[in-house]
């Protein structure tokens, strides 16, 4: 299949917003105010392991799967910039690895992974830092995708809202992009602000609030 008709069905996929599913560091949702100390605390310290085992569920799917493996179209890689549009399945593990433990720990946006699921095409979307969703998963795909998260400690949940796609484009390089990370469902996180190199500076709430940088 060629790489327009891949980001054909992504974009279908993000766009239908179907069986829709994100992966948290705890299986509940906290309700006090007080939540963004506890979120600052875990993105400093967890978030190493976090993505040792989102780079374990990744590599599952792609050798158990058929599938294919894309960096985002504007995403301002400074380690491979010439890998846009190329497959990185064909990149040495290690390789692999290293880029995305690169996308969660220094939060910029991301890569795609595709891949067939009893006929029908679910995805795997690893963006700014924690920010890990599923779309399309369901069935046989469902049931192994949660077993490989809970074998890693962490926790698949149903999106309740929306997953977000749009994002703004401000002068000097500024990006306003949504917060759909597990920890902007804790707090009141809606909107991160990025510098021109693509890194996450500030979570905005609804009205554009710094929030915590």
């Amino acid at each position: 299949m060629s790489v327009e008709k891949d980001y054909e069905i992504i974009n279908k996929i993000l766009s239908e917003n179907k069986d829709s599913y994100y992966i948290d560091f705890v299986p509940i949702t906290f309700q006090n105010a007080d939540f963004a100390e506890l979120a600052d605390y875990l993105e400093k310290h967890y978030k190493k392991d976090f993505a040792k085992g989102i780079i374990f569920t990744a590599f599952t799917i792609l050798y158990y799967y058929e599938s294919v493996v894309y960096l985002d179209n504007d995403c301002e890689d400074p380690v491979y910039p010439d890998l846009i549009d190329d497959d990185l399945k064909e990149l040495e593990l290690d390789s692999l690895a290293e880029l995305i433990q690169e996308v969660i720990m220094e939060n910029w946006s991301g890569l795609t992974i595709l891949f067939k699921n009893d006929g029908k095409y679910s995805l795997m979307q690893i963006k700014d830092g924690c920010d890990v969703y599923f779309g399309n998963l369901s069935g046989e795909a469902l049931k192994i995708v949660d077993q490989l998260i809970t074998q890693q400690g962490l926790y698949l949940k149903k999106f309740e809202r929306e997953y977000r796609t749009d994002s703004f484009e401000e002068e000097g390089g500024w990006k306003i992009e949504p917060d759909n990370s597990p920890l902007s469902f804790h707090s009141e996180s809606f909107w991160k602000l990025k510098d021109k190199n693509d890194k996450r500076v500030s979570l905005l709430d609804k009205e554009g609030k710094v929030l915590g940088e």
